[in-house]
């Protein structure tokens, strides 16, 4: 078994007007070997309109992802109750992993989401065991909504390196 300790996420939020949300935006993970859902929400603001946001949970050995803007959700970091390695999630078995906005149970109260792109990556104790996924509708194609009228949920693509 190969222990799930780190998360990468890169989030996209598209610009329009009302792209944004303050909903709670989860990573969800799903395989033969566990799966948990994770909370993006953290100390600052999150899911902003035409923003690039980069979130990181547990322990990430791969450089470079980590830096000044990089936002750790609440309680993700080592050891703590949403740290990845606490959950037996064995990497090699993940067969999807999803965004999911937590809405409510009205049309009125709901404030719907708009993606542009999406990258999880999941990692191992070490290198190389890693595995990249990946949200991405086309350059030409419209961002899509997260919403009661449009669903909740998306799932992402594995992107194979090499």
């Amino acid at each position: 078994m190969v222990q799930l300790t780190g998360m990468a996420v890169t989030l996209i939020t598209d610009g329009d007007v009302d792209s944004g949300t303050d909903d709670h935006l989860y990573i969800g993970i799903i395989g033969s070997g566990g799966g948990r859902e994770f909370p993006l929400d953290s100390e600052k603001l999150d899911f902003n309109r035409g923003e690039t946001e980069k979130f990181a949970l547990g322990v990430i050995w791969e450089g470079g992802f980590i830096d000044g803007s990089t936002k750790f959700p609440l309680q993700s970091s080592p050891g703590k109750d949403n740290d990845p390695a606490l959950i037996p999630v064995d990497v090699d078995r993940v067969n999807f992993v999803y965004l999911r906005k937590h809405g409510d149970n009205t049309t009125d109260g709901d404030d719907g989401y708009q993606l542009r792109e999406l990258i999880v990556v999941l990692y191992g104790p070490a290198s190389p065991s890693k595995r990249r996924f990946r949200f991405f509708n086309g350059a030409n194609k419209p961002s899509l909504w997260l919403a009661n009228e449009n669903g909740h949920v998306v799932y992402l693509q594995e992107v194979r390196e090499g």
